[in-house]
């Protein structure tokens, strides 16, 4: 898949309308590690990133498992051709 095409954390969890503080709360993740995974998700445990894709209800292929910022400069590069 194309990564202009994939999420990151934080698109996921604003696209469910969701703040960090009930992320954590309705997860057990701390509101410091998921801002975290937000920037990089490649820091993320598997047992915890696959805990939080179920609760967004999101299938792993459609998220980005990596640093944000490489997902923002596929989209800026996409966008300028």
């Amino acid at each position: 898949m194309n990564l202009a095409n994939q999420l990151t954390l934080k698109q996921v969890r604003e696209n469910c309308h969701k703040s960090l503080e009930e992320v954590s709360e309705e997860t057990g993740i701390t509101i410091r590690t998921l801002k975290r995974w937000e920037v990089d998700s490649r820091r993320a445990n598997l047992y915890g990133y696959l805990r939080l894709l179920a609760y967004y209800k999101i299938s792993i292929d459609h998220v980005y498992a990596g640093k944000a910022e490489d997902v923002y400069k596929a989209r800026r590069e996409a966008a300028s051709v």
